[in-house]
Protein backbone atom coordinates (compact mmCIF):
# COMPACT_ATOMS: atom_id res chain seq x y z
CA UNK A 1 0.00 0.00 0.00
CA UNK A 2 1.61 3.17 -0.95
CA UNK A 3 2.86 5.01 2.21
CA UNK A 4 1.67 8.73 1.41
CA UNK A 5 -1.13 8.65 -1.02
CA UNK A 6 -1.52 12.49 -0.55
CA UNK A 7 1.90 13.00 -2.04
CA UNK A 8 0.75 10.21 -4.93
CA UNK A 9 -2.30 13.02 -5.68
CA UNK A 10 -0.53 15.95 -6.10
CA UNK A 11 1.98 14.16 -8.70
CA UNK A 12 -0.65 13.40 -10.24
CA UNK A 13 -2.70 16.51 -10.26
CA UNK A 14 0.69 17.87 -11.50
CA UNK A 15 1.46 15.36 -14.02
CA UNK A 16 -2.13 16.48 -15.67
CA UNK A 17 -1.30 20.34 -15.49
CA UNK A 18 -3.74 21.71 -13.22
CA UNK A 19 -3.02 23.57 -10.16
CA UNK A 20 -5.00 23.28 -7.28
CA UNK A 21 -7.59 26.11 -8.11
CA UNK A 22 -7.49 24.43 -11.67
CA UNK A 23 -8.20 21.23 -10.35
CA UNK A 24 -10.86 21.55 -7.28
CA UNK A 25 -12.83 23.68 -10.00
CA UNK A 26 -13.09 20.74 -12.05
CA UNK A 27 -13.62 18.53 -9.37
CA UNK A 28 -16.21 20.57 -8.02
CA UNK A 29 -14.69 21.16 -4.62
CA UNK A 30 -13.20 24.01 -2.49
CA UNK A 31 -9.32 24.38 -2.78
CA UNK A 32 -9.47 23.49 0.78
CA UNK A 33 -11.09 19.82 0.48
CA UNK A 34 -8.13 19.19 -2.36
CA UNK A 35 -5.56 20.92 -0.18
CA UNK A 36 -6.63 18.46 2.94
CA UNK A 37 -6.78 15.34 0.33
CA UNK A 38 -3.25 16.10 -1.03
CA UNK A 39 -2.11 16.80 2.56
CA UNK A 40 -3.81 13.08 4.01
CA UNK A 41 -5.85 14.84 6.27
CA UNK A 42 -8.92 13.38 4.90
CA UNK A 43 -9.66 10.74 1.97
CA UNK A 44 -11.99 11.05 -1.07
CA UNK A 45 -15.05 9.82 -1.35
CA UNK A 46 -15.32 6.69 -3.90
CA UNK A 47 -17.37 8.71 -6.47
CA UNK A 48 -15.28 11.67 -5.90
CA UNK A 49 -11.75 9.65 -6.59
CA UNK A 50 -13.16 8.56 -9.14
CA UNK A 51 -14.13 12.05 -10.70
CA UNK A 52 -10.17 12.58 -9.95
CA UNK A 53 -9.03 9.34 -11.76
CA UNK A 54 -10.92 10.73 -15.28
CA UNK A 55 -10.12 14.78 -14.94
CA UNK A 56 -6.84 13.47 -14.24
CA UNK A 57 -6.59 10.88 -17.08
CA UNK A 58 -4.98 8.49 -14.40
CA UNK A 59 -5.92 5.37 -13.57
CA UNK A 60 -3.04 3.92 -11.32
CA UNK A 61 -3.76 6.30 -8.85
CA UNK A 62 -7.18 5.20 -8.48
CA UNK A 63 -5.57 1.59 -8.42
CA UNK A 64 -3.57 3.15 -5.32
CA UNK A 65 -6.58 4.16 -4.00
CA UNK A 66 -8.24 1.02 -3.29
CA UNK A 67 -5.12 -0.08 -1.61
CA UNK A 68 -5.68 2.53 1.23
CA UNK A 69 -8.60 0.23 2.10
CA UNK A 70 -8.22 -3.41 4.27
CA UNK A 71 -10.67 -4.42 1.30
CA UNK A 72 -8.64 -3.34 -1.19
CA UNK A 73 -5.39 -4.44 -0.02
CA UNK A 74 -7.21 -8.19 0.09
CA UNK A 75 -8.36 -7.90 -3.19
CA UNK A 76 -5.43 -6.00 -4.90
CA UNK A 77 -1.57 -6.99 -4.92
CA UNK A 78 0.65 -4.23 -4.63
CA UNK A 79 2.15 -3.08 -7.70
CA UNK A 80 6.20 -3.64 -7.39
CA UNK A 81 8.80 -1.23 -8.60
CA UNK A 82 10.19 -3.18 -12.12
CA UNK A 83 11.51 -1.53 -15.55
CA UNK A 84 8.82 -2.01 -19.01
CA UNK A 85 11.70 -4.73 -20.18
CA UNK A 86 11.98 -6.41 -16.64
CA UNK A 87 8.54 -6.48 -16.63
CA UNK A 88 8.29 -7.60 -20.38
CA UNK A 89 10.45 -10.07 -19.53
CA UNK A 90 8.64 -11.79 -16.38
CA UNK A 91 5.47 -11.91 -18.43
CA UNK A 92 6.63 -13.48 -21.00
CA UNK A 93 8.38 -16.18 -18.78
CA UNK A 94 4.79 -16.92 -16.99
CA UNK A 95 3.21 -16.62 -20.38
CA UNK A 96 5.62 -19.84 -20.99
CA UNK A 97 4.49 -21.49 -17.36
CA UNK A 98 1.31 -20.87 -17.95
CA UNK A 99 0.57 -22.82 -20.86
CA UNK A 100 1.73 -26.15 -18.47
CA UNK A 101 -0.45 -24.31 -15.86
CA UNK A 102 -3.33 -25.27 -18.38
CA UNK A 103 -2.41 -28.51 -19.39
CA UNK A 104 -2.24 -29.22 -15.22
CA UNK A 105 -5.49 -26.88 -14.15
CA UNK A 106 -7.28 -29.32 -17.20
CA UNK A 107 -5.94 -32.59 -14.98
CA UNK A 108 -7.07 -30.81 -11.48
CA UNK A 109 -10.63 -30.35 -12.76
CA UNK A 110 -11.58 -32.72 -14.83
CA UNK A 111 -13.15 -34.05 -11.76
CA UNK A 112 -15.03 -31.29 -10.80
CA UNK A 113 -12.74 -31.33 -7.31
CA UNK A 114 -9.27 -30.01 -6.07
CA UNK A 115 -7.82 -33.29 -4.29
CA UNK A 116 -5.45 -32.94 -0.82
CA UNK A 117 -2.30 -34.07 -3.33
CA UNK A 118 -3.97 -31.83 -5.71
CA UNK A 119 -3.61 -28.54 -4.12
CA UNK A 120 0.13 -27.99 -4.19
CA UNK A 121 0.25 -28.28 -7.95
CA UNK A 122 -3.35 -26.17 -7.71
CA UNK A 123 -1.59 -23.28 -5.82
CA UNK A 124 1.45 -23.05 -7.70
CA UNK A 125 -1.16 -22.53 -10.92
CA UNK A 126 -2.77 -19.63 -9.29
CA UNK A 127 0.71 -18.42 -8.32
CA UNK A 128 1.54 -18.02 -12.08
CA UNK A 129 -1.78 -16.31 -12.87
CA UNK A 130 -1.55 -13.94 -10.46
CA UNK A 131 2.43 -13.04 -10.92
CA UNK A 132 0.85 -12.57 -14.79
CA UNK A 133 -2.14 -10.45 -13.03
CA UNK A 134 0.92 -8.04 -11.30
CA UNK A 135 2.50 -7.74 -15.12
CA UNK A 136 -0.34 -6.63 -16.77
CA UNK A 137 -0.98 -4.10 -14.27
CA UNK A 138 2.65 -2.72 -14.11
CA UNK A 139 2.82 -2.84 -17.88
CA UNK A 140 -0.99 -1.42 -17.87
CA UNK A 141 0.25 1.90 -15.93
CA UNK A 142 3.76 2.12 -17.22
CA UNK A 143 3.09 5.50 -18.98
CA UNK A 144 6.42 5.80 -20.86
CA UNK A 145 6.84 2.67 -22.34
CA UNK A 146 10.71 3.31 -23.12
CA UNK A 147 11.64 5.39 -19.77
CA UNK A 148 11.71 4.00 -16.24
CA UNK A 149 8.94 2.61 -14.28
CA UNK A 150 5.39 4.13 -13.65
CA UNK A 151 6.47 5.28 -9.90
CA UNK A 152 10.19 6.02 -10.53
CA UNK A 153 9.33 8.82 -13.37
CA UNK A 154 8.32 12.21 -12.19
CA UNK A 155 4.84 11.92 -13.90
CA UNK A 156 2.88 9.17 -12.54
Amino acid sequence: MIKDFGLLLIKARKSAGYTQEQASELLDISVRTLAKYEANQIKPTIDKMNDIVEIYGNEYIGYQYLLTFRLGQKLFAPIENKSFSETVLSFIANIKKSNKCIDDLIEIGADGKIDKKEQPKYKQILNTFRLMTKDILILKFCKNKKAEPFNKQSSI
